[in-house]
């Protein structure tokens, strides 16, 4: 409700003119490093705009919409830094992203079910408390997965690590979903910063 155009403090035509301009500015700049930069930005942008916002009023399974459209702006910058190419760890990062957001948005389902329910949005806040946790669990193992081959293509040794305690974290959780919901934002912060600190040491 705080936010700018619920809270009226911008209006409808304000809100259009900065989105078109930095639409603009996003769109050239991306080009200007790589057309297949430029290409998954706007893919970003026409899936977020008009099929992911659409569809939360129409189906729960809008989330598998929107956790596209998170994964596709890292997949742009790797590709911008790996002038215009599609690498494997490229596309390993964007599942990891994808699969992600999948236990993460709906762990935000289960712990603020009430406000989700209010929100008058579809949703899988909708769900049965012990089925949504069951899906949530679930839905742990591919990030999980996918966080390992990441992981385990740039150092074996730290992946073996920080999976292993994220494993251990995971089970001593106990299906405690706050307490899953926090360990699941601590493995993707290792995960990309092991990608970051890599790419670092690799180019120094």
């Amino acid at each position: 409700m705080s936010r700018p155009i619920p809270a009226k403090s911008m209006s409808l035509t304000q809100a259009y003119i900065i989105t078109a301009v930095y639409t603009i500015l996003g769109i050239v700049l991306c080009y200007q490093i790589g057309i297949l930069t430029a290409i998954t930005a706007v893919l970003a942008l026409v899936l977020y705009v008009f099929i992911y916002t659409p569809l939360k009023k129409i189906t729960s399974f809008s989330l598998f919409v929107g956790a596209l459209v998170g994964a596709l702006p890292p997949l742009s910058g790797y590709v911008a830094g790996s002038s215009g190419i599609i690498k494997t760890e490229a596309i390993l990062l964007g599942a990891f992203l994808y699969s992600y957001q999948i236990p993460h948005t709906l762990s935000l389902f289960y712990i603020f079910r009430d406000d989700y329910l209010r929100s008058g949005f579809k949703n899988f806040a909708s769900l049965e408390p012990a089925r949504l946790k069951r899906l949530i669990i679930i839905s742990l193992i591919p990030n999980l997965l996918f966080g390992v081959i990441l992981m385990a293509k740039i150092n074996l040794v730290l992946s073996l690590i920080l999976s292993g305690g994220s494993v251990v974290a995971f089970v001593k959780a106990n299906h405690n979903i706050k307490s899953l919901f926090h360990i699941l934002n601590l493995f993707m912060v290792s995960t990309l910063a092991l990608i970051i600190l890599d790419s670092i040491f690799t180019r120094y």
